[in-house]
Protein backbone atom coordinates (compact mmCIF):
# COMPACT_ATOMS: atom_id res chain seq x y z
CA UNK A 1 0.00 0.00 0.00
CA UNK A 2 2.81 2.56 0.54
CA UNK A 3 4.22 1.64 -2.87
CA UNK A 4 1.05 2.87 -4.37
CA UNK A 5 1.13 5.91 -1.96
CA UNK A 6 4.22 6.69 -3.32
CA UNK A 7 3.55 6.04 -6.65
CA UNK A 8 0.68 8.51 -6.82
CA UNK A 9 2.08 11.10 -5.23
CA UNK A 10 5.23 10.50 -7.63
CA UNK A 11 3.51 9.81 -10.87
CA UNK A 12 -0.21 11.72 -10.69
CA UNK A 13 1.38 14.31 -8.43
CA UNK A 14 -0.91 13.97 -5.82
CA UNK A 15 -0.68 15.32 -2.25
CA UNK A 16 -0.58 13.38 0.94
CA UNK A 17 -4.29 14.54 1.15
CA UNK A 18 -5.12 13.85 -1.77
CA UNK A 19 -4.01 10.57 -1.91
CA UNK A 20 -5.73 9.30 1.32
CA UNK A 21 -8.87 10.82 -0.56
CA UNK A 22 -8.34 9.47 -3.60
CA UNK A 23 -7.80 5.47 -1.72
CA UNK A 24 -11.40 6.24 -0.03
CA UNK A 25 -12.97 6.75 -3.13
CA UNK A 26 -11.81 3.96 -5.41
CA UNK A 27 -13.52 1.73 -3.47
CA UNK A 28 -16.73 3.60 -3.91
CA UNK A 29 -16.72 4.01 -7.52
CA UNK A 30 -15.91 0.21 -7.66
CA UNK A 31 -19.13 -0.34 -5.70
CA UNK A 32 -21.23 1.71 -7.71
CA UNK A 33 -20.18 0.46 -11.16
CA UNK A 34 -20.58 -2.96 -10.29
CA UNK A 35 -24.03 -2.75 -8.32
CA UNK A 36 -26.36 -2.54 -10.89
CA UNK A 37 -25.20 -5.51 -12.35
CA UNK A 38 -25.36 -7.57 -9.16
CA UNK A 39 -29.22 -5.69 -8.52
CA UNK A 40 -29.81 -7.35 -12.26
CA UNK A 41 -28.60 -10.89 -11.18
CA UNK A 42 -30.42 -10.79 -7.80
CA UNK A 43 -33.58 -9.53 -9.23
CA UNK A 44 -33.47 -12.54 -11.62
CA UNK A 45 -32.66 -15.08 -9.26
CA UNK A 46 -35.68 -13.79 -7.11
CA UNK A 47 -38.12 -12.77 -10.29
CA UNK A 48 -42.04 -14.14 -9.45
CA UNK A 49 -43.63 -16.84 -11.15
CA UNK A 50 -43.73 -17.67 -14.53
CA UNK A 51 -46.38 -16.36 -16.70
CA UNK A 52 -47.47 -19.47 -17.72
CA UNK A 53 -47.88 -20.68 -13.36
CA UNK A 54 -49.51 -17.02 -13.18
CA UNK A 55 -51.97 -18.20 -16.24
CA UNK A 56 -52.64 -21.98 -14.07
CA UNK A 57 -53.11 -19.97 -10.64
CA UNK A 58 -55.64 -17.69 -12.77
CA UNK A 59 -57.44 -20.59 -13.90
CA UNK A 60 -57.54 -22.35 -10.97
CA UNK A 61 -59.22 -19.33 -8.90
CA UNK A 62 -61.66 -18.79 -11.95
CA UNK A 63 -62.70 -22.58 -11.92
CA UNK A 64 -62.93 -22.43 -8.54
CA UNK A 65 -65.24 -19.57 -8.36
CA UNK A 66 -67.65 -21.63 -10.46
CA UNK A 67 -67.65 -24.53 -9.21
CA UNK A 68 -71.87 -25.87 -8.53
CA UNK A 69 -73.36 -25.03 -5.27
CA UNK A 70 -73.29 -28.14 -2.94
CA UNK A 71 -73.89 -28.96 0.62
CA UNK A 72 -71.08 -29.51 2.83
CA UNK A 73 -71.11 -30.25 6.57
CA UNK A 74 -70.04 -27.74 9.66
CA UNK A 75 -68.06 -28.96 12.19
CA UNK A 76 -71.04 -29.28 14.15
CA UNK A 77 -72.62 -31.43 11.93
CA UNK A 78 -75.34 -29.20 10.31
CA UNK A 79 -75.75 -29.07 6.61
CA UNK A 80 -74.84 -25.18 5.23
CA UNK A 81 -75.31 -25.07 1.88
CA UNK A 82 -73.92 -22.61 -0.68
CA UNK A 83 -76.08 -19.56 -1.95
CA UNK A 84 -77.19 -20.56 -5.76
CA UNK A 85 -77.04 -16.85 -7.64
CA UNK A 86 -79.80 -15.40 -8.47
CA UNK A 87 -80.77 -14.19 -11.77
CA UNK A 88 -82.59 -10.67 -12.89
CA UNK A 89 -82.41 -7.55 -14.46
CA UNK A 90 -79.81 -5.20 -13.03
CA UNK A 91 -77.85 -1.75 -14.33
CA UNK A 92 -74.54 -2.29 -13.45
CA UNK A 93 -73.93 1.78 -13.09
CA UNK A 94 -76.57 1.49 -10.27
CA UNK A 95 -76.58 -1.79 -8.32
CA UNK A 96 -75.43 -2.25 -5.12
CA UNK A 97 -72.94 -4.30 -3.37
CA UNK A 98 -75.34 -6.68 -2.01
CA UNK A 99 -77.58 -6.94 -5.03
CA UNK A 100 -74.21 -7.43 -7.21
CA UNK A 101 -73.10 -10.59 -4.66
CA UNK A 102 -76.55 -12.24 -4.92
CA UNK A 103 -75.94 -12.48 -8.87
CA UNK A 104 -72.75 -14.21 -8.07
CA UNK A 105 -70.16 -12.00 -8.13
CA UNK A 106 -67.38 -12.44 -5.53
CA UNK A 107 -67.20 -10.12 -2.90
CA UNK A 108 -63.39 -8.44 -4.93
CA UNK A 109 -65.36 -8.15 -8.07
CA UNK A 110 -68.25 -6.35 -6.85
CA UNK A 111 -66.32 -3.97 -5.03
CA UNK A 112 -63.79 -3.35 -7.97
CA UNK A 113 -67.28 -2.62 -9.98
CA UNK A 114 -68.24 -0.08 -7.09
CA UNK A 115 -65.14 1.60 -6.81
CA UNK A 116 -64.89 1.50 -10.54
CA UNK A 117 -68.10 3.78 -10.46
CA UNK A 118 -66.70 6.18 -7.85
CA UNK A 119 -63.86 7.22 -9.86
CA UNK A 120 -66.27 8.24 -12.24
CA UNK A 121 -66.13 4.80 -14.39
CA UNK A 122 -69.32 4.53 -16.57
CA UNK A 123 -71.01 1.33 -18.27
CA UNK A 124 -72.22 2.10 -21.61
CA UNK A 125 -72.71 -1.27 -23.25
CA UNK A 126 -73.12 -4.97 -21.73
CA UNK A 127 -69.41 -5.76 -23.05
CA UNK A 128 -67.72 -2.95 -20.79
CA UNK A 129 -68.50 -5.59 -17.66
CA UNK A 130 -65.48 -6.83 -19.53
CA UNK A 131 -62.66 -4.03 -18.25
CA UNK A 132 -63.43 -4.87 -14.45
CA UNK A 133 -59.95 -6.99 -13.96
CA UNK A 134 -60.89 -10.62 -13.59
CA UNK A 135 -64.38 -10.65 -14.35
CA UNK A 136 -64.37 -14.23 -15.93
CA UNK A 137 -66.20 -14.37 -19.48
CA UNK A 138 -67.97 -17.10 -18.59
CA UNK A 139 -70.19 -15.75 -15.59
CA UNK A 140 -70.38 -12.40 -18.36
CA UNK A 141 -72.42 -14.81 -20.98
CA UNK A 142 -74.56 -15.50 -18.25
CA UNK A 143 -75.65 -12.33 -17.25
CA UNK A 144 -75.27 -11.05 -20.26
CA UNK A 145 -79.25 -11.64 -21.03
CA UNK A 146 -80.56 -9.53 -17.53
CA UNK A 147 -77.58 -6.39 -18.06
CA UNK A 148 -80.13 -3.54 -19.06
CA UNK A 149 -77.77 -1.97 -20.69
CA UNK A 150 -77.78 -2.25 -24.87
CA UNK A 151 -75.29 -4.67 -26.36
CA UNK A 152 -73.83 -2.00 -28.89
CA UNK A 153 -73.32 1.37 -28.90
CA UNK A 154 -75.73 3.48 -30.59
CA UNK A 155 -75.03 5.44 -33.46
CA UNK A 156 -76.39 8.34 -34.06
CA UNK A 157 -78.47 8.93 -37.73
CA UNK A 158 -77.79 12.07 -38.98
CA UNK A 159 -80.29 11.30 -42.33
CA UNK A 160 -83.40 10.61 -40.47
CA UNK A 161 -82.91 12.46 -37.07
CA UNK A 162 -83.43 16.43 -36.46
CA UNK A 163 -80.28 18.35 -34.84
CA UNK A 164 -83.14 18.79 -31.92
CA UNK A 165 -83.89 14.84 -31.15
CA UNK A 166 -79.65 13.97 -32.00
CA UNK A 167 -79.06 16.80 -29.13
CA UNK A 168 -81.69 15.01 -26.54
CA UNK A 169 -80.36 11.66 -27.76
CA UNK A 170 -76.81 12.65 -26.61
CA UNK A 171 -77.76 14.29 -23.45
CA UNK A 172 -76.02 12.53 -20.22
CA UNK A 173 -76.81 12.59 -16.79
CA UNK A 174 -74.48 14.98 -15.10
CA UNK A 175 -74.06 13.25 -11.34
CA UNK A 176 -72.83 10.12 -13.28
CA UNK A 177 -70.77 11.23 -16.54
CA UNK A 178 -67.41 10.15 -16.39
CA UNK A 179 -64.24 12.23 -17.08
CA UNK A 180 -63.84 10.61 -20.84
CA UNK A 181 -67.66 11.78 -21.40
CA UNK A 182 -66.82 15.22 -20.38
CA UNK A 183 -63.83 15.22 -22.36
CA UNK A 184 -66.19 15.35 -25.37
CA UNK A 185 -67.49 18.97 -24.74
CA UNK A 186 -65.47 20.92 -26.42
CA UNK A 187 -63.59 23.40 -23.73
CA UNK A 188 -63.34 20.35 -21.66
CA UNK A 189 -59.60 18.40 -21.40
CA UNK A 190 -58.17 15.84 -18.92
CA UNK A 191 -57.75 18.66 -16.33
CA UNK A 192 -60.96 20.27 -16.27
CA UNK A 193 -62.53 16.76 -16.28
CA UNK A 194 -61.04 15.34 -13.46
CA UNK A 195 -61.69 18.67 -11.74
CA UNK A 196 -65.59 18.46 -12.23
CA UNK A 197 -65.45 14.76 -11.10
CA UNK A 198 -63.52 15.42 -7.78
CA UNK A 199 -65.19 18.35 -6.92
CA UNK A 200 -68.81 16.86 -7.44
CA UNK A 201 -67.08 13.57 -5.20
CA UNK A 202 -66.76 16.41 -2.63
CA UNK A 203 -69.70 18.04 -2.59
CA UNK A 204 -72.10 14.52 -2.82
CA UNK A 205 -73.49 15.72 -6.40
CA UNK A 206 -75.08 18.55 -8.11
CA UNK A 207 -78.10 19.93 -7.46
CA UNK A 208 -78.27 22.30 -9.37
CA UNK A 209 -76.51 23.30 -13.01
CA UNK A 210 -75.33 26.48 -11.63
CA UNK A 211 -73.01 24.75 -9.46
CA UNK A 212 -70.83 24.16 -12.45
CA UNK A 213 -69.35 27.99 -12.05
CA UNK A 214 -67.98 27.16 -8.69
CA UNK A 215 -65.59 24.95 -10.34
CA UNK A 216 -62.70 26.30 -10.30
CA UNK A 217 -60.77 27.61 -13.88
CA UNK A 218 -64.23 26.04 -15.89
CA UNK A 219 -65.14 29.20 -18.16
CA UNK A 220 -69.27 30.25 -18.46
CA UNK A 221 -68.80 29.31 -21.99
CA UNK A 222 -67.67 25.90 -21.39
CA UNK A 223 -70.88 25.63 -18.60
CA UNK A 224 -73.17 26.66 -20.68
CA UNK A 225 -72.04 24.43 -23.41
CA UNK A 226 -71.96 21.42 -20.66
CA UNK A 227 -75.37 22.95 -19.89
CA UNK A 228 -77.07 22.33 -22.66
CA UNK A 229 -76.27 18.56 -23.54
CA UNK A 230 -76.61 17.23 -19.35
CA UNK A 231 -79.20 17.23 -17.53
CA UNK A 232 -79.66 15.87 -13.22
CA UNK A 233 -81.99 13.27 -12.82
CA UNK A 234 -85.46 14.39 -11.29
CA UNK A 235 -85.57 13.29 -7.65
CA UNK A 236 -82.10 13.17 -7.08
CA UNK A 237 -80.67 13.01 -3.81
CA UNK A 238 -77.40 14.09 -2.74
CA UNK A 239 -75.19 12.25 -0.46
CA UNK A 240 -75.42 14.12 2.81
CA UNK A 241 -73.49 14.31 5.99
CA UNK A 242 -74.77 14.20 9.55
CA UNK A 243 -74.02 17.67 11.17
CA UNK A 244 -73.93 16.15 14.57
CA UNK A 245 -71.86 13.49 14.31
CA UNK A 246 -69.31 14.90 11.64
CA UNK A 247 -65.69 15.26 12.63
CA UNK A 248 -64.24 18.54 12.12
CA UNK A 249 -61.85 17.07 9.41
CA UNK A 250 -64.30 15.41 7.25
CA UNK A 251 -66.39 18.67 7.52
CA UNK A 252 -64.06 20.63 5.96
CA UNK A 253 -63.03 18.65 3.08
CA UNK A 254 -66.92 19.80 1.74
CA UNK A 255 -66.39 22.87 -0.75
CA UNK A 256 -68.83 24.40 1.04
CA UNK A 257 -67.52 24.45 4.11
CA UNK A 258 -64.01 26.13 5.08
CA UNK A 259 -61.46 25.03 7.92
CA UNK A 260 -63.28 27.89 10.09
CA UNK A 261 -66.52 27.37 9.89
CA UNK A 262 -65.90 23.86 10.23
CA UNK A 263 -64.43 24.47 14.16
CA UNK A 264 -67.10 26.44 14.94
CA UNK A 265 -69.62 24.07 14.09
CA UNK A 266 -67.95 21.39 15.98
CA UNK A 267 -67.37 23.52 19.33
CA UNK A 268 -70.65 25.10 19.32
CA UNK A 269 -72.11 21.48 19.11
CA UNK A 270 -69.73 20.95 22.02
CA UNK A 271 -70.79 23.60 24.08
CA UNK A 272 -74.39 23.37 23.14
CA UNK A 273 -75.87 19.87 22.11
CA UNK A 274 -76.54 18.39 19.24
CA UNK A 275 -78.74 20.50 16.31
CA UNK A 276 -81.90 19.95 15.32
CA UNK A 277 -83.28 22.41 12.19
CA UNK A 278 -81.35 24.35 10.40
CA UNK A 279 -82.93 27.41 12.70
CA UNK A 280 -79.51 25.89 15.08
CA UNK A 281 -77.33 26.53 13.15
CA UNK A 282 -78.21 30.48 12.27
CA UNK A 283 -77.00 30.98 16.25
CA UNK A 284 -73.36 30.66 15.27
CA UNK A 285 -71.71 34.18 13.93
CA UNK A 286 -69.70 33.13 11.53
CA UNK A 287 -72.28 31.24 9.51
CA UNK A 288 -74.36 33.76 7.19
CA UNK A 289 -77.63 33.26 5.66
CA UNK A 290 -75.87 32.38 2.30
CA UNK A 291 -73.91 29.76 3.59
CA UNK A 292 -76.23 27.96 5.11
CA UNK A 293 -78.56 28.29 2.22
CA UNK A 294 -75.66 26.23 0.56
CA UNK A 295 -75.24 23.90 2.76
CA UNK A 296 -78.46 22.84 3.73
CA UNK A 297 -79.45 20.63 0.93
CA UNK A 298 -76.34 18.59 1.73
CA UNK A 299 -77.14 18.31 5.90
CA UNK A 300 -79.04 15.48 8.16
CA UNK A 301 -79.70 15.94 11.62
CA UNK A 302 -80.46 12.61 12.88
CA UNK A 303 -79.61 9.06 11.57
CA UNK A 304 -81.66 8.07 8.32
Amino acid sequence: MQKFRRWLRSYVGFTTSQTNGFLVLLPLLVLILFSEPVWRWWCQCNAPQSVHDSAALEAFIAGWREEPAVSSRGRQGRAHEVPVPERFAFNPNRTGFDSLRRLGLAPHLARRIIHYRDKGGRFYVRRDLLRIYGFDSLLYQTLAPFIQLPEKAVRENYLTTTPAERKAAAAFDLNIADTARLKRIYGIGNALSQRIVKFRDRLGGFISGQQLYEVYGLDSTVVKRLLEVSYIADGFQPRKFNVNTIDEHDLSAHPYVSGSIARAIVAYRFQHGPFHTTNDLRNIPILTGAIIEKIEPYILFSEQ
